[in-house]
């Protein structure tokens, strides 16, 4: 081994050649260009999937709170992109006429929002169309919401139904 070594250090072969740091710079650039593009699918993946997970969410929110107000709805006007809900409230533990409650919902740029008159409440954000069905809330109320965010979006048709009044 040393006689090798020390003949080519007299020959004035000492060290790597240029072929061996083309070969390795190559596999070098193959390996990172696999990593590369196996983290950047990983990333886009992971990015749809919490958009997605994202519009669900304001999607699940407005079902709740709008079947919440709409059970209890004493009447009701809904033009295409504002609701307006009148709802009795009652004092716990006292006999008396309720006192109206006059909610709102309505569309502020992209967010629906629910206005109760001494709060404002974010209902859903990333709104790209919101259709209440037009006219006076009589039994049922139909409601087309639909998010986007990004590349994904979702659609929904709920149908509310009222309370049977007594």
């Amino acid at each position: 081994m040393s006689f090798t070594h020390n003949a080519r250090a007299r020959a004035g072969e000492v060290g790597i050649s240029l072929v061996e740091i083309l070969i390795v710079g190559a596999i070098s650039a193959v390996v990172i260009a696999v990593a590369g593009t196996a983290l950047f699918q990983f990333n886009r993946l992971t990015r749809l999937q919490q958009d997605a997970l994202t519009l669900d969410h304001q999607l699940q929110k407005a079902a709740a709170l709008l079947g919440h107000d709409l059970i209890a709805v004493a009447e009701g006007v809904a033009a295409t992109d504002v609701l307006t809900l009148t709802v009795p409230v009652h004092t716990f533990g006292l006999a008396e006429t309720p006192t109206p409650l006059t909610i709102t919902y309505s569309v502020e740029g992209d967010t629906l929002i629910r206005d109760d008159g001494s709060d404002r409440l974010v209902v859903a954000r990333y709104l790209d169309d919101v259709d209440f069905s037009p006219g006076p809330i009589s039994t049922t109320l139909t409601l087309t919401l639909t998010v986007a965010l990004r590349e994904e979006s979702r659609t929904a048709t709920w149908a509310f139904s009222r309370r049977p009044s007594d």
